[in-house]
């Protein structure tokens, strides 16, 4: 047998060429993976440092002036605030503000020269991001030691400091990793389902069967977006019973607030994998496209990399991203039991992104079908 390696040349010169004929094949294909890259890089290189931090101080002294100034000399951590009460810095910490507060007690300056008086130093983090979370305490604890050891030395025996873990006492990596994960097969199927319905339609040759029927072109979208719609309840609906009672993390906050706010985004994702369907020819194109769009969603939505570890550029985008707000609202739900007064701001981004999504859609779906 006589292999011809001309012939096998010129079909892979004519492949090539094929391929870099197509641009946005190419653009994604050198583009996607340097920003995932990038991302990451930026996110290794800057570590867990500058870890946004509050300080509650009662005792308001020198002593106490002058811890607060260490702590946030500290390459780990950074003040972003002085709450003025218990309340107002336990919201910040439910809103994601900070990751840590320290309590600073009354009468801590005195208890460090005298040994016959005692203080607590407070360490609250929020443990829902065990990495971040041990990061913080640790270095709340070692900055605390030490200026207590510079101060006080053997004496400050009464001064002590006292960490506590929020929404996940165990430090368990599993409920953190476990949320985002409900969040990203959801998005993943629902727009996966939804891009494949107008292109399955013109695959098999029944779009045009459907268009001279008295059916409405409205009529024909709403009917092709409530089976991807159905699915993507479905999906959830059985990774959140997954969660609760086979890997048993028990959903903090309530579940018909947690169930209507995934309706919400499904809806979004429906609406943009409908017009991607009707943008692609086949199917594969439209498992394609939804393949290239889930990597750039994924990149800059939060899930590989915090959004405030991002370069400038990529925050801008992120804020344009449903999945980015999704994954706030699952992971603010489940694991702190947040409500509607903490999640309205990504529930109503959500909204309006649908909503510019929808008369984007509209256009592009009416035009393609025309």
């Amino acid at each position: 047998m006589i292999v011809n390696f001309g012939a096998i040349w010129a079909i892979a010169v004519k492949d090539l060429r094929q391929f870099l004929r197509d641009r946005i094949s190419l653009f994604f294909m050198l583009t996607l993976p340097m920003m995932q890259l990038v991302l990451l890089a930026q996110a290794t290189a800057s570590g867990a440092n500058n870890m946004p931090i509050a300080v509650l101080d009662f005792d308001r002294s020198a002593e106490s002036r002058a811890f607060s100034a260490l702590l946030d000399a500290s390459d780990s951590l950074a003040i972003r605030d002085y709450p003025a009460t218990l309340e107002a810095g336990t919201r910040a910490l439910e809103a994601g503000d900070i990751f840590g507060l320290v309590i600073i007690p009354q009468g801590m300056a005195s208890a460090i020269y005298n040994p016959y008086e005692t203080a607590q130093v407070q360490v609250i983090v929020d443990a829902t991001n065990t990495l971040v979370a041990r990061v913080v305490d640790g270095a709340a604890q070692q900055v605390t030691q030490r200026f207590i050891a510079q101060r006080g030395g053997a004496f400050a025996v009464g001064v002590q400091v006292d960490g506590v873990m929020l929404y996940n006492p165990g430090v368990r990596s599993r409920p953190y990793t476990l949320g985002a994960q409900l969040g990203f097969i959801t998005y993943q199927q629902t727009l996966a389902i939804a891009a494949l319905g107008l292109a399955r339609e013109k695959e098999i040759g029944t779009l045009e069967q459907l268009m001279v029927t008295p059916v409405r072109r409205f009529e024909l979208l709403l009917g092709k977006t409530i089976p991807p719609t159905i699915a993507g309840l479905a999906v959830f609906f059985a990774l959140s019973l997954a969660v609760q009672y086979i890997f048993h993390i028990p959903i903090q906050g309530s579940y018909l607030f947690l169930l209507g706010g995934s309706l919400l985004f499904i809806v979004v994702e429906v609406i943009w994998g409908t017009m991607v369907s009707s943008l692609a020819g086949t199917q594969q194109q439209a498992i394609l496209l939804v393949f290239v769009q889930a990597m750039m969603d994924v990149a800059l939505s939060g899930y590989l990399v915090p959004v405030r570890d991002m370069p400038g550029l990529f925050r801008f985008f992120a804020q344009f991203v449903p999945l980015h707000y999704y994954l706030i609202f699952v992971r603010a739900v489940v694991l702190k039991g947040a409500g509607f007064a903490d999640m309205w701001p990504q529930l109503a981004t959500l909204a309006a992104i649908g909503v510019v999504m929808a008369a984007i859609a509209t256009y592009t779906i009416s035009r393609n079908l025309d």
